[in-house]
């Protein structure tokens, strides 16, 4: 996998550069998780909340955008036409831009929390 970051320096300079972007376009309820002991898609998922359609795409566009005007370009981004859930890949950071609804229900927070795994039983 092609990783955008390549030391701790910058994933956190990345991670604070996300963070900023999203605050400036007024994402609500900015959570940056760490998932690297727990996955190796990414260091970071960076979880934000936009209040309607609009407000979702716009994060999710303007974030990429300015980033992409601080030299930072994202690998990809999805579900940005939707307004419900875009998700932007910067390799080291995943960004989640999501509706209040659409983020209660896949609880992400509780889903990537260290220790939230639990092992199947077996079926006889």
């Amino acid at each position: 996998m092609s990783k955008v970051s390549k030391t701790i320096s910058d994933i956190d300079h990345l991670c604070t550069e996300v963070i900023s972007c999203l605050e400036d376009n007024k994402g609500e309820n900015i959570v940056q998780l760490s998932v690297s002991k727990l996955t190796t898609i990414a260091d970071y998922f960076v979880i934000v909340t936009g209040n309607s359609s609009r407000h979702v795409r716009a994060l999710a566009i303007n974030a990429v955008r300015d980033l992409r005007d601080k030299g930072i370009k994202s690998l990809r981004m999805e579900g940005e036409d939707s307004g419900e859930w875009a998700v932007i890949d910067y390799g080291d950071i995943i960004i989640h831009v999501m509706q209040p609804e659409v983020r209660a229900f896949y609880d992400l927070e509780s889903l990537w929390r260290p220790g939230s795994a639990h092992i199947a039983e077996k079926l006889q």
